[in-house]
């Protein structure tokens, strides 16, 4: 006897993806990012895949994820502020804060999970088209 999913499953199941994992570029609610750097070790290492996901609040010790100029993204815990007067931000093996004031508006979200090393493949992909 064959088996199959029915298309109402299978729509019900892609809903549920999307809804839980649907990256926010696209209108869901996941920001995904792989780590490039060193500045949250040993939280994070270089290549782990961060999925993160926004809040209704953040507060001082969330590792936020946030856009940078250069258009990448930087991992870094709040040190201090609020969600009124901005966030002061710093890298977990950084000696300083951060030279910005970041606006709550301006968090993607905090980590909602971890996949270490994941992202070493994408890494070099993009170092090496």
């Amino acid at each position: 006897m064959r088996r199959f999913i029915s298309p109402a499953l299978l729509t019900a199941f892609l809903v549920a993806w999307w809804f839980t994992f649907g990256p926010v570029a696209l209108g869901g609610p996941a920001t995904f990012a792989v780590v490039d750097g060193t500045s949250m070790e040993p939280t994070y290492h270089y290549g782990d895949l961060v999925v993160a996901r926004a809040q209704e609040s953040y507060g001082i010790g969330d590792v936020v994820i946030f856009p940078s100029t250069n258009g990448r993204v930087i991992f870094h815990r709040t040190v201090a502020g609020n969600a009124d007067d901005g966030w002061t931000t710093r890298g977990d093996n950084n000696d300083r804060d951060d030279a910005w004031v970041l606006p709550d508006e301006g968090i993607l979200g905090t980590e909602w999970f971890v996949v270490p090393e994941v992202g070493n493949s994408l890494l070099w992909t993009q170092r090496n088209p």
